[in-house]
């Protein structure tokens, strides 16, 4: 069990870092100036799913790591997964890179991906809890594409 705990603290500080940094490029000169699709969620909606998905994800992750038959794998691809999730937060907010921001977007859907096909295969609540993960990283892939293609100058 004590990947619950790494988890746990990993998420905790992924969470209190990625919202910080999130917060702080919400507000900067420079994503002030971005023209956003009309699409985009209102930031406030953004934080509520995040603090759901979040939750959701680490259940997902406990939970398919304790099912897995191999137990490392299934954790090293979540701990993987939610390094990425913060990476794409530092690298969008914090350095405002668009463009690696959404190679970075692209790799995490693959990881989420694996995470669903590799739990599925001897668990059922995980899969389902990362495809609403996914479906999520889709929309947010969707967007960040849309960022990219309506500022130029700025990717």
């Amino acid at each position: 069990m004590n990947y619950v705990i790494i988890f746990a603290v990993l998420i905790l500080l992924i969470v209190v870092f990625g919202s910080t940094i999130s917060s702080n490029g919400v507000r900067s000169q420079w994503y002030r100036n971005l023209i956003l699709p009309s699409e985009q969620p209102n930031p406030i909606l953004f934080s509520l799913v995040w603090s759901i998905l979040y939750f959701l994800i680490f259940i997902g992750s406990v939970l398919g790591s304790q099912d897995d038959p191999n137990q490392n794998i299934f954790f090293f691809v979540s701990v993987l997964a939610i390094l990425f999730n913060f990476l794409w937060i530092f690298t969008f907010f914090g350095i405002n890179n668009i463009k690696l921001s959404l190679l970075i977007l692209g790799i995490l859907i693959l990881l989420v991906v694996y995470q669903i096909y590799y739990s599925y295969q001897y668990s059922v609540l995980p899969p389902i809890i990362f495809f609403i993960y996914l479906l999520w990283l889709l929309f947010a892939f969707y967007l960040n594409y849309q960022i990219y293609i309506l500022n130029p100058n700025l990717a």
